[in-house]
């Protein structure tokens, strides 16, 4: 135990003694003076990289790593400058290895194409610019697939495949191609579209959750309707073979007498062509045929919900009632012979002659229309008419 205890002393001071010894800044490096410059880059992985690595810019070594920490789901590396470092404030960052086996550092490069600004102290580079090269274990994993017969022989397949399905085709492959680009060009042009349509999707499937209560009540109440339909199988079966067979035999028929329906169409022809001749004529005829009680058109002034407007002129005079009402009626002798007493001299001891003739003077000739006697009343006025 003593020996174990005196190994494990020394080990665990040699451990202090690194840790300590890679947070201690050495003196004269590049970017650690007091007018170095500080900036903060952020990566996705930052793989071995360890505080005290180098910063280069073309290969030179301008920098060095001062802390490494996490912020959120990305590594935030904290690094010094040289103060003659002049960089593009929208400079790219990238971690590379030395060699197979070497250590990691930190590659400061001019973003492609037109830079703009200048990087200065306390500024950020975002993830966005930041990347990392591969390793050497991801280059050897990646080489030992190849080689162990997981990826060589299949590209070597594939190859050999896509020879053989394209030998002779090679129009068709090059049309194929032509419209999955046009494929590819009308799904870009209409990825709002696409997105308002996703969205909809959305909505709905918002729409159905919320409502997932009701919608399980109106399944569980199909239950029954569908078991009903299932003992009804055999009749509705039944049912649509007879439709089916009704529609046989309408087309039949139709087919055996389409030149009869086709003669009595263009029989039909010329009345038609007469009635669109006739034009509005037709539906004033028909306004003047109801005109036997009253025009058709007044029917809204006619009648008026639950009673009925109407207009009658009698006339109840003794010679209208004789000669019309009454012609050809026992009444028409009595109102005759009624008439006569009337206009006699003395009526009320004059014979009524009913039932012998009277002895009258040769009439004249009565006026066209003779006014009535005033002083004589009438049938119409006994009976309170006009």
């Amino acid at each position: 135990m003593r020996r174990l205890a005196l190994l494990l002393v020394p080990a665990l001071l040699a451990g202090c003694a690194i840790d300590s010894a890679q947070m201690v800044p050495l003196p004269g490096g590049p970017g650690s003076g007091s007018d170095a410059q500080r900036v903060v880059v952020r990566f996705a992985d930052v793989a071995n990289l360890v505080p005290r690595s180098e910063v280069k810019v073309d290969d030179v070594t301008v920098g060095a790593v001062r802390s490494i920490r996490l912020h959120g789901w990305q590594a935030e590396v904290e690094i010094g400058l040289d103060p003659d470092v002049v960089l593009p404030a929208d400079a790219v960052a990238n971690i590379g290895q030395k060699s197979l086996l070497g250590a990691q550092y930190v590659e400061l490069a001019r973003p492609e194409g037109q830079a703009t600004g200048r990087l200065r102290d306390g500024d950020l580079i975002p993830v966005e610019r930041t990347n990392r090269y591969p390793g050497t274990e991801e280059l050897l994993a990646a080489l030992s697939l190849w080689l162990n017969g997981g990826g060589l022989r299949q590209v070597r397949e594939v190859t050999d495949e896509l020879n053989r399905a394209l030998s002779g085709n090679e129009q068709q492959a090059r049309d194929l191609i032509h419209q999955l680009d046009t494929l590819a060009r009308s799904a870009d042009e209409q990825k709002a579209q696409i997105i308002r349509s996703i969205e909809a999707v959305d909505g709905l499937a918002a729409r159905l959750r919320a409502d997932s209560q009701r919608l399980g009540r109106a399944f569980d109440e199909l239950g029954p309707g569908i078991r009903v339909l299932n003992e009804q199988r055999d009749s509705l079966r039944s049912a649509l073979d007879a439709s089916s067979r009704l529609g046989a035999v309408g087309t039949d028929v139709l087919d055996r007498s389409r030149e009869d329906l086709l003669a009595n169409v263009r029989d039909l022809r010329p009345t038609l062509h007469q009635l669109v001749e006739a034009g509005d004529s037709v539906p004033k005829s028909l306004d003047t045929l109801g005109t036997l009680l009253f025009p058709l058109s007044t029917y809204k002034k006619v009648v008026r919900g639950d009673y009925l407007n109407l207009a009658v002129t009698l006339d109840l005079s003794v010679p209208a009632l004789e000669s019309g009402l009454l012609a050809g009626t026992p009444v028409e002798t009595v109102l005759g012979v009624a008439r006569t007493a009337l206009q006699a001299t003395d009526p009320i001891r004059g014979p009524l002659g009913i039932g012998s003739p009277i002895e009258e003077p040769p009439p004249s000739p009565p006026p066209e229309n003779p006014p009535p006697d005033p002083e004589l009343p009438l049938l119409g006025d006994l009976l309170g008419g006009n």
